[in-house]
């Protein structure tokens, strides 16, 4: 139990490590009232006489410098045999915060829009400081840049694309492991993603709005609160605000306002910031989240605090001269359904392998052909399927495919899938079989199906298929688990096999990756999922949207493609693609040091 709170603490204060580049957001009513209170005493800042305050909306060309600082700790003790450990993160650094130009900018569809480019920066340099009663005190440095511009429809304001540019370098990593091996080794990564939420849907208020934006008056009785999603656990997710006073800040007039909210009567958030009536953005800001626990055998506390201030330097803020044409019809005012380079069909268990198999990478063997090999030449698989079938429905929750050769003329080669067979169930039914057995029920069944293709020096090619894990099989068989039928939500007709490939060759940067001669090369990992990720199966995805307003693309079922690993090779690429619907979710390389050649 207690780890299972650390690590909803720890997704916690990452999303709040990330509300500095991007703040909260909600798609429920806004509270404000006023009332009789104010709060506040403006710390060292003059007083300002003020009474009433209203933000300016943004303007194309607004920019904000800000200095900033991070602090992050975790401590924990164990006072049963004085084992302890702690965790020490401190950065400073710059923040930017600016409009672009109007820009030209795909949705997940390749549909292309008319949009406004909101953009942060930060670059900083940072140490992590590790104390332990078992480990000698040790300090890695390290540099940190980050970028990410988000791209929204100026017609409705709808989120089409956020693109994030990241650089992280670490020095003297070997440090962390005694010294062994790799006790000089620097290590640096840099991570390009883009995701695409879907543009239908209609966009979040962030906590900011809520508060003073949107043509809002503010004067120094007003308060409220601000709403978000329920999520698990907590039906109602409030952050209450408050105005605190008016003060002087940079020769500026200004409001602070005070954040407060609490998880699960066990994590708590607090946010104060300054607002003026001369620029869109706050002046000043800090964020600081906390958790802890004290019991008789063990203790243990997480802080994370954020401070920015506008820089004390001219030009720190610009105001924009043009205003954004919210409403511009140019920005195009319909969605697609469906992507138009999809094609859709009928499906069982897994989604169809579609038309032009013979020009696809999959020519050798496709996801259907493995099912139905699968199916056909397992007894323990087909009793699995007839004792399930008869209960309700039995699908492929996930296909792993990859292809291999075993010579390098590349004459004999072999495809592989990796089957996962489920159960659809009822919650009421899972929770009535644990009542009856005290165990998960195994209502998986995992199995890998290959086909070797051999080509002898005279052409002769021999073409053979086989069961390569089945029962008895460690990795293989009965599994624990299922599909819930909540988390289950696939439509009637998906995007087939063959055309999923031909939506991840539209982006270019997964093309050229991933792709030769319009097939995928052979260290590419392709994959279907039927329960991708989506609010219902991550509460931890719902808790980062909730804190940070950074909306994540999801999906109910996805084709999904990795190419290499950093772990193994320095670098990676991955992208998914929804299979319901063929838009495209995200793409994303990673390329940096190569950790197992240091640390191996």
């Amino acid at each position: 139990m207690k780890w299972m709170t650390i690590t909803i603490a720890a997704i916690a204060l990452l999303g709040n490590f990330l509300y500095i580049i991007d703040p909260p957001t909600m798609d429920q009513d806004i509270g404000n009232e006023d009332d009789d209170e104010q709060g506040g005493d403006g710390g060292e800042l003059e007083g300002s006489d003020i009474t009433s305050l209203q933000v300016p909306p943004m303007m194309i060309g607004d920019q904000a410098r800000y200095d900033y600082e991070l602090f992050a700790q975790m401590f924990w003790e164990n006072k049963t045999s004085g084992e302890w450990g702690r965790y020490t993160f401190t950065g400073e650094g710059e923040f930017l915060q600016y409009v672009d130009e109007l820009q030209e900018a795909e949705d997940g569809f390749h549909t292309t829009h008319e949009s406004m480019e909101l953009s942060y920066e930060t670059r900083a340099s940072f140490a992590l400081k590790i104390e332990g009663s078992d480990v000698d005190t040790v300090t890695i440095p390290g540099t940190l840049e980050l970028q990410r511009s988000d791209y929204t429809n100026v017609f409705d304001k709808h989120s089409l694309k956020a693109h994030n540019i990241g650089k992280i370098a670490v020095e003297n990593l070997g440090a962390l492991f005694g010294g062994q091996g790799a006790a000089l080794a620097d290590v640096s990564y840099m991570v390009d993603l883009k995701t695409y939420p879907d543009p239908k849907d209609d966009p979040v208020i962030s906590m900011d709005d809520a508060i003073y934006g949107m043509d809002q008056v503010l004067t120094l009785n007003s308060r409220g609160t601000y709403e978000g999603e329920p999520i698990w656990g907590e039906e109602d997710r409030q952050y209450n605000w408050t105005v605190e006073g008016a003060y002087t800040l940079l020769e500026h007039d200004t409001f602070k306002v005070n954040v407060t909210s609490d998880l699960w009567d066990f994590i708590y958030f607090n946010r104060q910031f300054y607002i003026s009536d001369d620029y869109p953005f706050p002046l000043k800001g800090y964020t600081r989240t906390n958790t802890s626990y004290y019991g008789s055998e063990e203790s243990f506390y997480i802080i994370l605090e954020t401070r920015q201030q506008l820089k004390d330097e001219a030009g720190s803020m610009k105001r924009g001269t043009t205003e954004i044409p919210w409403g511009d019809p140019t920005g195009h005012t319909e969605y697609p359904d469906l992507h138009p380079a999809g094609e859709y069909m009928r499906w069982r268990y897994v989604p169809a392998d579609g038309s032009e198999v013979d020009r696809s990478s999959f020519s050798g063997f496709t996801i259907n052909e493995a099912v139905d090999h699968a199916i056909n030449t397992s007894p323990e698989l087909q009793d699995f399927i007839e004792e399930y079938d008869m209960r309700g429905e039995v699908v492929v929750e996930r296909a792993l495919w990859n292809r291999s050769y075993e010579d390098r003329l590349e004459r004999n080669q072999t495809y592989w899938w990796n089957l996962t067979f489920s159960y659809v169930y009822e919650d009421e039914e899972l929770w009535e079989y644990y009542e009856e057995n005290e165990e998960w029920p195994e209502w998986r069944y995992t199995i890998l199906v290959a086909r070797s293709s051999e080509e002898s020096w005279n052409g002769d090619k021999e073409v053979s298929t086989f069961i390569a894990g089945d029962e008895g099989d460690k990795y293989f068989g009965r599994r624990r688990g299922g599909v819930s039928e909540e988390s289950f939500n696939a439509n009637d007709e998906m995007v087939t096999l063959t055309h999923s490939e031909k939506i991840f060759r539209i982006d270019d940067t997964v093309k050229t990756g991933a792709f030769q001669d319009n097939v995928l090369t052979d260290d590419v990992w392709f994959s279907y999922s039927l329960v991708g990720v989506n609010e219902q199966n991550n509460q931890g995805l719902v808790l980062i949207q909730q804190i940070t307003g950074i909306k994540t693309p999801t999906s109910d079922n996805s084709w999904s493609l990795q190419k290499d690993q950093v772990w193994s090779s320095g670098a990676t690429l991955t992208s998914s693609v929804d299979a319901n619907t063929g838009q495209l979710l995200s793409v994303m390389t990673d390329d940096g040091s190569e950790l197992a050649s240091i640390f191996m």
